[in-house]
């Protein structure tokens, strides 16, 4: 769930940032959802399920940073993809 909420911000917030790649307030938040979701999972599977429980904050800010990151990145290769094909 942080994962999520992670990626919905950093999402929004790159999106912001990189005007050219913005897909509005909705697209943002939703691949922002989906790439915070994928990024936990992944980070996740690295560990060996060691993320599965949010109890100390090392967990936490490593959760946070992956969704974050993973957000952030599926809304701009969405955005680019986007862009590919309605050129």
């Amino acid at each position: 769930m942080l994962n999520m909420v992670a990626g919905l911000i950093c999402a929004n917030g790159a999106g912001a940032f990189l005007k050219n790649l913005n897909l509005g307030v909705l697209g943002n938040s939703l691949t922002g959802l989906l790439g915070g979701g994928l990024g936990g999972q992944v980070i996740n599977a690295f560990n060996g399920g060691a993320l599965s429980t949010l109890a100390d904050t090392p967990a936490m800010g490593t959760a946070a940073a992956s969704g974050g990151i993973g957000g952030a990145a599926v809304m701009m290769l969405v955005s680019v993809i986007r862009k590919k094909f309605t050129t």
